[in-house]
């Protein structure tokens, strides 16, 4: 358990020697370790604020730690819309325990873009935890028409059956 931690550190430090931040930042994703990259990832937007790559990354493992209030502080300065939709969801469905509020905030930017796959994913998933089937459906027969994945197949199929539609449910299951 020691030796993954010692080649690590190792490495980091002659990472750090050569001074290339983008390598240490590598080598900490590399090694699972969330809280050096959030550290390194901080000390990178302070050379290069603008980049947004980093922030959202930045922010995805705010949300993951979880530490919700610093990936609020880095949404209004994340220009992906989606993105900052979904991390706002993510904040009011797991910090603020507001299922219908995260909903309120998908929907939103599912209707301002329903090509945005990730949030209809992420709509499709929430909408599930809260049972309302037929929205999860009407969303998922989108995110379907743009792209047949069996995931999503059975995604439907599971939620047709759960709305007492066994027909659909069947023909789904069998496309999946």
């Amino acid at each position: 358990m020691r030796l993954p931690l010692v080649i690590f550190t190792l490495m980091a430090t002659l990472a750090a020697a050569r001074g290339d931040l983008a390598d240490q930042i590598a080598l900490a994703e590399e090694a699972h370790d969330t809280h050096a990259t959030i550290e390194l990832l901080r000390r990178w937007q302070d050379q290069h604020p603008d980049d947004q790559r980093a922030l959202q990354r930045l922010a995805s493992l705010w949300l993951e730690v979880p530490d919700f209030d610093r990936a609020a502080e880095l949404l209004p300065s994340i220009s992906d819309p989606g993105f900052v939709a979904r991390a706002k969801a993510d904040i009011a469905y797991r910090r603020d325990e507001s299922l219908p509020g995260a909903l309120d905030i998908l929907r939103a930017r599912w209707t301002e873009a329903p090509n945005d796959a990730a949030t209809g994913h992420q709509l499709a998933g929430d909408l599930l935890k809260a049972q309302l089937y037929g929205e999860q459906i009407q969303v998922l027969d989108t995110l379907i028409a743009a792209e047949a994945d069996a995931g999503l197949l059975l995604d439907r199929a599971n939620a047709k059956r759960a709305s007492d539609q066994p027909e659909g449910a069947l023909a789904d299951f069998r496309r999946a």
